[in-house]
C-alpha cells in the first residue's frame, strides 16, 4: 500500500489543513442530553450510543461526563477485546473480576470503547469473520443477556460503524435509548437525527459523482508527485492542476470510505482540502461543469461521514451551478443526492419534495435509469413513513424500469427494499424469498449484496425469548420427572442438571 503521507518537501505544497473552529453548540447540546439521560438511568439498563471519530476528543468527552456525574455514579471504563469483541462478555468479565463492587453504594455507569480499532483488524483466513463482523454479531445475538446489567451503558462507535449498526445489529439497535453525535473542532457538528425507534434499514440509490472520461485513477503517491511537479514548473496555477486536485480528493475519499486510511483524521482533512482547492481553481478558470461535479463529490464525502449540514451546503452549491449553466441532467442528479441526505435525517416531507423534482427532470429528459433510481429512493421514504401502498407502487415502477433496461443490480437493490417492507409487515417468509431473489441480482462484491445477505442471515436465526426457546427446558423437565418417578435419581439429576445449566448459559450469552 502506498504511503498516504507525502515527503516533507511535498507537504508544504499539497497539504491544506483546515483551521480549527470553536466547538459547535450542537456538541454541547448532545453532551447535555447524554448527561441528562445517564442521570435518569440510575438502576436501569439504558443503552446509549455515542459517536465520535476522534479518539482524543472522545476521551475528553468521557472524562468530562465522568467528572460531572461522579457522584452520584461510580464510573467504569472498559475496552472491547479485539478478538472476541462482545459487549456483554466485557461487562461480565469486569464484574466477575471485581466482585466486591456489589458493596459500592453508588450506581455503576459503564463506558465501552475499542470498536474503532476493529475496523483495521483482519484475520488471516478470509473464511473467518472479521473482528468487526463479530462485534455486530455479538450485539445482535447477546442483547437479551444485557438485561441483567441495570446500568447506563455508553457504547462509543465511529460514524462509519454507526451507519452499519442498524443493519447489522437491528435487535440491539432497537434497544437504544439515544444516539449522541460529536464532531471534532475541525468540522461542523451534525445534528441529531430523529430516527423512529422501530425504523428499518433500506438501500438508497445514489449517484455520488460523474467520473471524467480521462480520470487518471493514479495511486495516491503518484498523484502527489505529479501535483508537486506541476506546481514546481510555474507559480501560476493551471486548469490541469484543478483536475489533479479533484483526483486527489477522490483518492483520499476512497481510502477513507473503504477503510484503507492509515491516519483517518489526516486523510479526511486532506480529502476535504483537496476538493476545496479543486473547486477554487475551477472557479478561477471558469470550469463550471467540472466545478459542479467537484462540489457534488465533496457533498457526497461529507454525507459518507454523516456530516449532513456540510453535505447539504455543497450539494446546494452544485445545484446552483447546474442550474446556472443549464445542465438539466446534473440538476436531476444533485437533487436525487439531496433527497438522500434529507431522508438520512428523517426529514420525510423535504425528501419527497426533492425526489419529485428529480423525477420530473429525469422523465423530461428521458433518463429512465435516473427515474428508476429516484423511484427506488422515493419508495424508501414512503416505507419509513409506514405508507405501504405508496412504497410498493414506487418499488414496482422502479423494478419495471430496471428490468426494461437490463439493470440487474438496480433490480436487486429494489428487491432488497421490498423484502424489508415485507419483514416490516410481518411477512417473514415472503421477505426471505424476495431477499433470495435479490442476491441473484446484486453484484457479489457490492455493499448491497453484503447488506441483503446480513438481512437474510438475521431473518434465518432463531429469536431468543419466543415460545420456541422454552422447548428445551420443558423437555428436560419432562425427562427429569419421568426418571424421578421411575427411580433413576442419578441419571435424572446428572442429565437434567447439565442440560439446564447449558440452557441457562446460552440464554445469558
Amino acid at each position: 500500500m502506498n504511503n498516504p503521507h507525502p515527503p516533507s518537501n511535498l507537504d508544504a505544497q499539497v497539504a491544506f489543513p483546515i483551521h480549527p473552529a470553536p466547538i459547535h453548540q450542537a456538541n454541547e447540546d448532545a453532551f447535555d442530553e447524554l448527561v441528562a439521560v445517564i442521570e435518569a438511568s440510575q438502576g436501569i439498563l439504558s443503552i446509549l450510543i455515542a459517536v465520535c471519530d476522534d479518539r482524543l476528543f472522545r476521551d475528553q468527552i468521557i472524562q468530562r461526563y465522568e467528572t460531572a456525574l461522579s457522584p452520584p455514579f461510580f464510573p467504569v471504563r472498559l475496552v472491547l477485546d479485539h478478538q472476541e469483541p462482545s459487549l456483554r462478555a466485557a461487562i461480565d468479565q469486569w464484574l466477575t473480576a471485581h466482585s466486591g463492587i456489589q458493596t459500592e453504594p453508588r450506581p455503576l455507569m459503564l463506558t465501552l470503547t475499542g470498536s474503532e480499532a476493529l475496523m483495521w483488524l483482519n484475520l488471516e483466513s478470509e473464511d473467518e469473520p472479521t473482528p468487526l463482523d463479530k462485534f455486530y454479531g455479538y450485539l445482535q445475538w447477546t442483547r437479551e443477556g444485557l438485561r441483567e446489567f441495570p446500568y447506563p451503558i455508553v457504547l462509543w462507535v465511529t460514524h462509519r460503524i454507526l451507519k452499519q449498526l442498524s443493519r447489522r445489529s437491528p435487535d440491539f439497535w432497537s434497544w437504544r435509548r439515544g444516539v449522541y453525535r460529536f464532531m471534532t473542532e475541525e468540522s461542523q457538528v451534525m445534528p441529531q437525527i430523529p430516527l423512529p425507534k422501530d425504523s428499518f434499514p433500506t438501500i438508497d440509490s445514489q449517484t455520488i459523482d460523474s467520473e471524467a472520461p480521462d480520470s487518471l485513477n493514479l495511486p495516491l503517491a503518484d498523484l502527489l508527485g505529479l501535483i508537486a511537479k506541476t506546481e514546481a514548473k510555474s507559480n501560476i496555477p493551471t486548469a490541469a492542476l484543478a483536475a489533479l486536485y479533484d483526483q486527489l480528493g477522490q483518492a483520499y475519499a476512497r481510502r477513507v470510505n473503504n477503510g484503507e486510511a492509515t491516519d483517518l483524521h489526516w486523510e479526511k482533512t486532506q480529502a476535504i482540502a483537496s476538493f476545496r482547492r479543486a473547486i477554487e481553481l475551477q472557479a478561477q478558470f471558469n470550469l463550471a461543469s467540472e466545478r459542479m461535479n467537484s462540489l457534488r463529490r465533496l457533498g457526497a464525502f461529507y454525507r459518507s461521514q454523516s456530516n449532513y449540514p456540510s453535505a447539504l451546503e455543497y450539494y446546494q452549491q452544485s445545484l446552483e451551478v447546474a442550474r446556472a449553466i443549464g445542465d438539466v441532467h446534473g440538476e436531476g442528479t444533485t437533487l436525487m443526492n439531496l433527497g438522500v441526505v434529507y431522508k438520512d435525517q428523517g426529514k420525510w416531507n423535504e425528501a419527497i419534495a426533492i425526489y419529485e423534482q428529480s423525477l420530473q427532470i429525469y422523465r423530461a429528459i428521458g433518463d429512465v435509469h435516473g427515474e428508476g433510481q429516484t423511484l427506488n429512493n422515493l419508495g424508501t421514504v414512503y416505507q419509513a413513513q409506514g405508507k405501504w401502498t405508496e412504497a410498493i407502487a414506487a418499488y414496482e415502477q422502479s423494478l419495471q424500469i430496471y428490468r426494461a433496461i437490463g439493470d440487474v443490480h438496480g433490480e436487486g437493490q429494489t428487491l432488497g427494499n421490498l423484502g424489508m417492507l415485507q419483514k416490516q409487515q410481518k411477512n417473514l417468509d415472503r421477505a426471505k424469498e424476495i431477499w433470495g431473489e435479490a442476491l441473484t441480482k446484486l453484484h457479489p462484491d457490492s455493499p448491497e449484496h453484503a447488506t441483503v445477505t446480513q438481512w437474510l442471515h438475521s431473518a434465518a436465526q432463531p429469536r431468543r425469548g419466543g415460545w420456541q426457546s422454552w422447548l428445551l427446558p420443558l423437555g428436560l423437565l419432562g425427562f427429569l420427572l419421568w426418571n424421578l418417578v421411575r427411580g433413576h435419581w442419578l441419571l435424572a439429576l446428572l442429565v437434567g442438571g447439565l442440560g439446564m445449566g447449558w440452557w441457562v448459559w446460552r440464554r445469558r450469552r
